[in-house]
């Protein structure tokens, strides 16, 4: 976008100037309205960006919405950050406590000005509440020896974003997300909690969140302990393997070549059928 001045007169010309010569009336109204919708993302975020300054720095959204001339909620859902939902399934229930969590590792990403929010986050976010954050916190995972961690294999977060676009989940931290689905139905339970989010996270060799835990000294046996009383067992069906039909007396499995008779608890071949018809008459009356 050109660099838009203060002064109208200047975006009167910055309108020629887009249109360049020769431009009729209506070519002419479709540009001014373009430089009118930068004009006001331009001043959305220059707003927003010291709205979040102001609650960064310890203002309430009550006071922030005072002086926008809005409501306490009004001035939180426009510039607050939004809370990140869990892919729906109507069949499983999302934990209030995993919301939780979920929203804390948007807000940090945010903050870090980050344009994902990658699995290495949903880890940060875990530190909030609830089952994982307590096995973490036994594993002696904390959020300032978590965020060394991270610092050291990903690097400095880097300066805040001036966009209003708020991160979205990377495919990282997307696959972590719908593997907690997938665990919950494999072992039968009817919601998504934190511990299924740390299971998928912790035992993913490829995720960023895996790698931190590495750093940390933190392996997927421990994790796995941890959990062990939250995430039951795997319910496996026990099935009879069903054994081919075979002679009761000289062991010969049926085939098309070998034809069985079936009795009470007995099957005996066609051979067998014929040598004892053989020997019936030797048998002593």
């Amino acid at each position: 976008m050109d660099e838009l001045s203060e002064d109208p007169v200047d975006h009167l010309e910055l309108v020629r100037t887009r249109a360049g010569s020769g431009a009729d009336p209506l070519s002419l109204v479709d540009i001014a309205a373009s430089v009118s919708r930068d004009l006001v993302h331009a001043g959305d975020a220059v707003l927003e960006q010291f709205v979040r300054e102001a609650h960064d720095a310890g203002c309430s959204w009550t006071a922030i919405g005072d002086r926008l001339g809005m409501t306490r909620q009004a001035a939180r859902q426009r510039f607050g950050v939004a809370p990140m939902r869990l892919l729906t399934d109507a069949e499983l229930e999302v934990r209030p406590r995993l919301q939780a969590c979920l929203d804390k590792a948007h807000s940090e990403a945010e903050h870090d000005g980050c344009e994902e929010v990658d699995s290495q986050y949903l880890l940060l976010g875990l530190l909030h509440a609830g089952v994982a954050a307590a096995a973490l916190d036994r594993l002696g995972v904390t959020p300032d020896n978590l965020r060394d961690a991270m610092r050291e294999l990903f690097g400095a977060p880097t300066d805040r974003r001036r966009t209003r676009r708020a991160p979205e989940l990377s495919d990282d931290a997307r696959e972590a997300i719908d593997g907690a689905y997938a665990i919950a139905r494999d072992r039968g339970q009817c919601y998504v909690g934190t511990e299924h989010l740390l299971f998928c996270l912790a035992t993913d060799p490829g995720s960023q969140a895996s790698r931190v835990l590495t750093r940390l000294d933190v392996d997927v046996a421990s994790v796995k302990r941890e959990l062990e009383g939250c995430l039951p067992l795997r319910a496996r069906r026990i099935r009879r393997r069903r054994r081919g039909q075979s002679c009761s007396f000289c062991g010969k499995p049926a085939s098309p070549t070998v034809r069985l008779v079936g009795g009470p608890g007995v099957c005996i071949c066609d051979e067998c059928v014929r040598k004892a018809i053989e020997q019936l008459p030797d048998l002593p009356r």
